[in-house]
């Protein structure tokens, strides 16, 4: 038993190397067709977790004018903190603005334009609850022409056009990522379809020996099959390696121009790396199996 499964995988190897540009050809292509999946599935996931988050905390931010008095901005806590509906309705002051600022995930140059010494920034009143009908009650309360000299501007609307601008990229990204995943396979499908249609033509004189002498069918084009793995186990390889410097280069860019989802993608990448090496096997495997399989089906009879 062991005997003859070494001779398949060294069949299998030897089909492998034997059409070394079709193999390399294979393998690059489903390299590329595993990294655009996993890089499509890990935004998708991303872009879902930053909506029901912002979703599950959305607030208003009471910005005040820097005349108003702190004892008008307390009148308006207490009132507002009274209310059942709301879970809490948070003082902040201008040095702990300065401090929120400093600790957002964006380029360090941009957080270097507000400092304790030059702060532009308001105070506020960060109130929170996650029934949407009572900010709306909040917003038309204070759209009241008693608080209009006190309150700079109320940042309801900007929560909300947050999330209406996460819900279209979630969208983009699923409907993008499904055609192009959909792209790849197919195309890696096609060529290693054609890769072991190629080398059963090449062996063809060697496996009608194999089928004269008695060797089961079996024998003959489970090597196919090895060689097909072989492609998917070196694609994930260079795949897994693609990401690892995506992840080292790539990652950080697109923090900074997505930050408003307040995720980073680099550690999203790397506490999910073991899972996405095992999915990435499975995916690449079963892609070249049913490939091979179908090939071996067509042209060995």
């Amino acid at each position: 038993m062991f005997t003859r499964l070494s001779r398949i995988i060294k069949l299998g190897v030897n089909n492998f190397l034997r059409n070394w540009s079709l193999s390399i050809a294979a393998v690059v292509m489903t390299s590329l067709t595993l990294t655009t999946v996993t890089i499509f599935v890990i935004l998708h996931f991303s872009a879902t977790s930053a909506t029901q988050m912002i979703k599950e905390k959305i607030d208003i931010m009471v910005y005040f004018y820097d005349e108003t008095a702190e004892k008008e901005i307390q009148d308006i806590q207490l009132k507002l903190s009274s209310r059942f509906d709301l879970d809490s309705v948070k003082y902040i002051s201008k040095e702990g603005a300065v401090a929120k600022w400093q600790s957002r995930p964006i380029p360090q140059n941009i957080k270097n334009l507000v400092t304790s010494e030059e702060n532009p920034l308001f105070r506020s009143l960060q109130i929170k609850t996650q029934n949407q009908k009572t900010l709306d009650d909040v917003v038309n309360l204070l759209d009241n022409q008693t608080y209009q000299d006190k309150i700079y501007k109320v940042s309801y609307k900007e929560n909300s056009d947050v999330i209406d601008k996460i819900l279209r990229l979630t969208n983009f990204v699923n409907w993008a990522g499904s055609a192009l995943s959909f792209i790849f396979i197919g195309i890696s499908v096609i060529v290693i379809f054609n890769t072991v249609r190629l080398t059963i033509f090449s062996r063809r004189e060697e496996i009608e020996i194999m089928e004269l002498v008695g060797a089961s069918s079996a024998f003959v084009n489970l090597p196919f099959v090895v060689e097909a793995i072989m492609y998917g186990i070196l694609a994930t390889i260079i795949s897994m390696a693609l990401l690892a410097l995506g992840g080292k280069f790539i990652a950080p860019i697109i923090n900074d121009q997505l930050y408003f989802l307040n995720i980073n993608f680099q550690n999203y990448l790397f506490d999910l790396w073991y899972i996405i090496a095992l999915l990435q096997v499975a995916l690449a495997v079963f892609i070249t199996t049913i490939s091979s399989f179908f090939s071996t089906r067509r042209y060995i009879k």
